[in-house]
């Protein structure tokens, strides 16, 4: 039981001088974190970028096949929903705002 007072004990005080220890090493610790978010950020642009440009493409080796029926009935619902709109947009519109 004494043990872990005089552990707690030890961790508050170590604790109290963190910020302490932050303040008087103020321009080193920015530094060290510039130069830490730097070499986050060349290492994200060499996976994502470098890494990409020079592995090989994955291709998918089965064919693509154009299915004519489905194109039309899909060429059917855009007509069908164009001449819904035209049928919208032909109807007069009665502005609230205005009176005639």
């Amino acid at each position: 039981m004494n043990f872990k007072i005089k552990n707690l004990l030890k961790i508050k005080k170590w604790l109290k001088e963190v910020p302490w220890f932050l303040g008087r090493h103020a321009f080193l610790i920015i530094l060290f974190f510039v130069f830490l978010s730097v070499a986050f950020g060349g290492f994200l642009y060499y996976n994502y970028v470098t890494v990409a440009k020079n592995s090989e493409p994955k291709y998918n080796s089965s064919a693509v096949s154009f299915s004519e029926d489905i194109y039309q009935m899909i060429q059917s619902q855009w007509n069908q929903d164009s001449q819904t709109l035209q049928k919208l947009l032909d109807k007069p519109v009665v502005s609230p705002f205005i009176s005639n």
